[in-house]
């Protein structure tokens, strides 16, 4: 991730990029509308294309490589010439800034501002004191790596999802949260496609397996939240294979069968009275809540499997 910015504007810029997406079902369309805000807002005049990568990759804190730029460019053609060295704007005049999307940006900050704010709330009370500046940061920064699925192995990471479960009952949390996402899967499709025109689409079949912690969302173990995230995974995968047969399975290593054997176990010693549930393990929780004997966890393992 891109450091120079506020890890929460780049939740904003994710939503945002999703939305205009929505709207224009064309991913250079999306990309040449923030270009010419970056244009619009710091006053430029003449810019060479790496020049224009880096400020927008800064600003927005997007990763999109210098070649998707410079064929977004194209959308600006009336505004901008090229020259030998990069760009001129020719018509500065008439290349306004979209005050309506400074405004849907304004108001995602806000939402994204808030989400932050109750975050850092919900992790001071985890912990019984108040969290340093320094401190702050690194929760953020490990809240976007979640969303966004990089690795960042921070003792944060549990609080943050017992965070994110607590929210499945908020609508609109659950609605932004997978904007993000969205986003993500889109940015993510820039960053290592060679054809945008063909983002979405599988020419070959692809094969995904799934780990414990996926099967168990599946399940509705880790929360609402997290099946609908899964639901919404599962739908691609159905509108893909209903065009192509078979274009892409799912599947599980027996690796993974074995660890889910082995949970359902544990679930049979807890309801026994031989062990008990550790704090935050919300798929045991889901096993063990309203089992009374060790038949109802096998009843459930049957259930699951």
């Amino acid at each position: 991730m891109i450091k120079e910015i506020k890890d929460n504007r780049f939740l904003a810029s994710l939503a945002l990029f999703r939305e205009l997406y929505n709207t224009n079902k064309d991913i250079y369309e999306v990309i040449s509308t923030f270009v010419k805000q970056l244009i619009v807002t710091k006053s430029k005049y003449a810019f060479n294309l790496t020049e224009i990568t880096e400020d927008l990759n800064k600003t927005y804190g997007f990763r999109i490589p210098e070649a998707v730029v410079g064929t977004s460019l194209k959308r600006l053609s009336k505004f901008l010439t090229r020259k030998e060295n990069g760009y001129s704007v020719v018509d500065h005049f008439n290349l306004k800034a979209n005050e309506e999307l400074n405004k849907k940006e304004e108001s995602l900050q806000d939402v994204y501002d808030k989400v932050i704010g109750d975050l850092l709330h919900y992790m001071a009370g985890r912990l019984n004191r108040p969290l340093g500046g320094s401190e702050k940061k690194a929760v953020v920064h490990s809240f976007v790596s979640f969303i966004i699925d990089e690795k960042d192995d921070t003792p944060y990471l549990k609080y943050i999802s017992a965070f994110v479960i607590s929210r499945q009952g908020d609508g609109d949390f659950k609605k932004r949260f997978s904007l993000v996402r969205e986003g993500v899967v889109l940015h993510s499709g820039i960053r290592y496609s060679s054809d945008l025109n063909e983002l979405g689409s599988f020419k070959s079949d692809l094969t995904i397996f799934l780990d414990t912690e996926i099967l168990f969302y599946l399940a509705g173990y880790d929360g609402e939240l997290y099946q609908k995230l899964w639901a919404d995974f599962f739908q691609y995968v159905k509108e893909i294979n209903r065009r192509k047969p078979n274009r892409i399975k799912l599947r599980y290593f027996s690796e993974v069968n074995s660890k889910i054997i082995n949970h359902f176990g544990k679930a049979e010693y807890i309801v026994a009275g031989k062990d008990y549930v550790i704090p935050g393990k919300t798929a045991m929780e889901s096993i063990v809540n309203g089992c009374q004997t060790k038949a109802d966890v096998v009843v459930k393992k049957s259930n699951f499997f």
